[in-house]
């Protein structure tokens, strides 16, 4: 079965941008998450995004946000397609995320997200969590 065209350029764009496997990184010795551009552009590159946790740590939304507050990032103005992603460094939510998962903190994590564009949210599975290095230095 093939699917019919999408109808408006809004529609394209979104047919085209889940096209793009969103991706996470955690490099819990120096404290940072490193968040790729695939995941702030399939957000619409926000003003701000936001972390919520699942209350049993094994599932991260991250979400647009449109407003600076405690559990917010801004997403620099000079962020745009020929970035590379960005860096948030936090080492009480690292380590959060390293306790409630039992990863080492002196390890290196990516973690695919799942994408539900209805409600603008890119969902990130803790448990597929896999190591990328004993240390990647950014």
């Amino acid at each position: 079965m093939t699917l019919p065209p999408p109808k408006s350029g809004r529609d394209r764009r979104w047919c085209s941008i889940m096209d793009e496997q969103p991706y996470l990184s955690l490099y819990l010795r120096t404290n940072t998450i490193y968040i790729f551009r695939s995941a702030i552009k399939i957000l619409d590159y926000p003003p701000y995004i936001r972390f919520l946790i699942s209350q049993d740590g094994t599932q991260l939304l991250l979400e647009r946000y449109d407003r600076k507050s405690l559990t917010s990032f801004k997403i620099p103005k000079n962020f745009d397609s020929s970035s590379h992603g960005i860096r948030v460094v936090s080492k009480k939510f690292c380590m959060i995320l390293a306790s409630i998962q039992h990863w080492d903190p002196q390890k290196s994590y990516r973690v695919p997200g799942k994408v539900f564009p209805a409600s603008k949210v890119i969902r990130f599975d803790l448990s597929q969590a896999d190591i990328i290095a004993d240390f990647v230095s950014l």
